[in-house]
């Protein structure tokens, strides 16, 4: 995936000449110049059950799952129940603009976000009823979503239409998949 001027201001790590960039590669350079102690491993992969040997061997201690296309984000999420990795994910964040109606919770526990009533429904298809933290949110969408956009199109998956996001709203779903991360680190250290 490529940063996007419509993408820009999700991504606080990129700038306006990055447009056209890897998101992977952009983010690659912020951390190993912000956290020159910091081991990055950048790897350009779409994720899906046929690459999931690539990326989740061998076992990473924790994923965070950012994925914003539905089968994806189901397969990484399903792979990594079936192989016991803890996993955190972030729902849909566009087309919201309250903060204070961010949640975390069990996918299981998860209430009016539509993208969660999906992935709950196909998790239960592939075996899973439970068990992916959640970031989410209780705002019903505000927004509706805009036309297609000029935006670079992928070897996998199809044409979408832009959801707007605020500015804030994507950042409180990344500290708050953070907080969720680091509070499991903190757990399974004091075990």
């Amino acid at each position: 995936d490529t940063i996007t001027a419509s993408s820009l201001n999700r991504h606080p790590c990129a700038r306006s000449e990055d447009v056209g960039r890897s998101k992977t590669t952009v983010l690659a350079e912020f951390l190993r110049t912000t956290c020159p102690d910091t081991e990055v491993v950048e790897r350009q992969m779409f994720f899906h059950d046929d690459t999931a040997d690539d990326l989740l061997d061998p076992p990473p201690t924790q994923v965070l799952d950012a994925i914003d296309s539905l089968n994806p984000k189901v397969s990484l999420l399903h792979q990594c129940l079936d192989r016991g990795v803890p996993v955190t994910s972030s729902m849909g964040a566009a087309m919201h603009v309250d903060a204070s109606l961010v949640r975390i919770a069990d996918i299981s526990e998860t209430t009016i976000c539509p993208l969660a009533s999906n992935v709950r429904k196909k998790l239960r298809r592939r075996g899973h009823s439970a068990g992916v933290g959640c970031v989410y949110s209780l705002e019903k969408h505000t927004a509706r979503p805009l036309p297609p956009n000029d935006d670079p199109s992928y070897d996998r998956g199809r044409v979408r239409n832009t959801l707007p996001s605020s500015m804030s709203i994507p950042a409180v779903f990344g500290f708050a998949l953070a907080s969720d991360i680091l509070n499991r680190v903190a757990a399974a250290d004091s075990d």
